[in-house]
């Protein structure tokens, strides 16, 4: 049917809601910002919510989860009390797949517990987005800009053909900002945040090109991936916040047609 919303939401685990109140504090405009996006996506009343990330590790494969249902929980990350459990939108995914059979490569992939980078996001998006299933691609970190490209084609195509409204979430984390790489670190994200303005696919594959070979993040593939697949649609942006809480770059953004 189309794509209701648009948006990017941080994937760390010190999001969790259940950690110490002083990391609580210190992530308190990450956290209130999200649950600002949250209540837009809301009133957009999507059927389905397809998260994109990377994966956490380096991995040079492309892949959707496949399952009727995921768990997850975080007790490795200090939360032992939050836990839940997620719907995935089985047909969609797999039409997705067989669109792409013999011209990406992409796997459909069996996991036990739904990754943290995916479970984070999801547990925000589970309060106020409960009834709906959800899709999860994971993207390689060496796709380039035409294979990045090709995939948004395929994403498009099927979601022109779906009778479902569909929320786009992107989730993954800024710059580390840490020893050598701290300056560079700062003017990546500023880059990076002009470019989402006007989701320029030009200007965020340009920083792809130019990004310091040392410097970690986690957003900008799925990002470039999500402007492409809205390059034809009058958008606009709205940067919620961003802070770097923990020496790690987290950006909250909503993007709606205009």
């Amino acid at each position: 049917m189309s794509i209701v919303a648009s948006g990017i939401l941080p994937n760390s685990p010190l999001l969790l809601p259940k950690l110490s109140p002083l990391v609580i504090k210190r992530t308190s405009r990450t956290r209130e910002a999200i649950d600002k996006l949250l209540h837009e996506m809301y009133a957009r009343q999507p059927d389905i919510v397809m998260l994109i990330s990377s994966a956490g590790q380096p991995a040079d494969v492309t892949s959707l989860l496949q399952a009727s249902t995921l768990k997850y929980s975080f007790f490795p990350w200090g939360d032992v009390v939050t836990k839940g459990e997620v719907k995935l939108a089985t047909g969609f995914t797999h039409k997705l797949k067989e669109s792409m059979e013999t011209s990406f490569p992409i796997i459909l992939k069996s996991v036990d517990e739904l990754p943290v980078y995916f479970a984070v996001p999801t547990l925000y998006l589970q309060n106020i987005l409960s009834w709906q299933n959800y899709i999860f691609l994971e993207i390689a970190n060496s796709l380039g800009f035409d294979e990045l490209y090709k995939l948004a084609k395929y994403i498009k195509e099927q979601i022109n053909q779906s009778t479902s409204r569909i929320l786009l979430v992107v989730c993954g984390n800024l710059s580390e900002h840490f020893g050598r790489y701290q300056e560079q670190a700062t003017v990546f994200d500023r880059s990076f945040q002009a470019a989402l303005i006007s989701l320029n696919s030009s200007g965020l594959a340009d920083l792809k090109q130019s990004k310091p070979k040392g410097l970690r993040e986690s957003l900008l593939n799925q990002s470039l991936l999500l402007s492409l697949i809205l390059a034809d649609l009058p958008i606009q942006v709205s940067i919620f916040s961003y802070e770097v809480p923990a020496r790690v770059g987290y950006l909250v953004a909503g993007i709606n047609e205009k």
